[in-house]
């Protein structure tokens, strides 16, 4: 590509081919050099700030204070086993200054019933044989989702 735009401004401006070569040289350069690599600021790393006791205890549940309220003092999220500490995050909106959500989750089981003789007769397709409810975290929930329709 770069023999073939050289041969046609060779063709086509000879009078301005020594300029466009140089900028097309310069532009080369430019593209391959590493410049501010070494120079560039490093990104601090972020502090995290956990919310007290008395914050926790203040929190609505983030549009969901009944599902906030049913969950017990002790829960953990069974996803990612975070607790409630650990899945608030501070927030720019200054009426709410923490974010977080408990969201419900259906978990269906699947019963595959596998006949002990291999030659059975009768093979019987997996079916759905009951479903639990969990609470769980707006971030495994999202990840959940996300991994749906991936």
């Amino acid at each position: 590509m770069y023999r073939h735009l050289h041969n046609w401004f060779l063709r086509e401006c000879p009078e301005q081919h020594t300029t466009v070569l140089k900028d097309v040289e310069a532009f080369e350069a430019r593209s391959v050099s590493r410049d501010g690599v070494a120079t560039a600021e490093r990104k601090k790393p972020r502090t995290v700030i956990r919310p007290i006791e008395a914050e926790i205890a203040a929190y609505d549940g983030g549009g969901a204070s009944d599902l906030w309220q049913a969950a017990p003092p002790d829960w953990r999220c069974p996803a990612c086993g975070r607790d409630r500490v650990d899945i608030l995050r501070r927030s720019n909106n200054r009426k709410r200054p923490w974010a977080g959500k408990l969201v419900r989750h259906t978990e269906y089981i699947i019963m595959d019933l596998v006949p002990d003789d291999e030659d059975a007769e009768f093979a019987v397709d997996p079916f759905i044989d009951r479903h639990e409810l969990h609470l769980i975290c707006l971030d495994c929930s999202t990840i959940l989702s996300a991994s749906r329709r991936a």
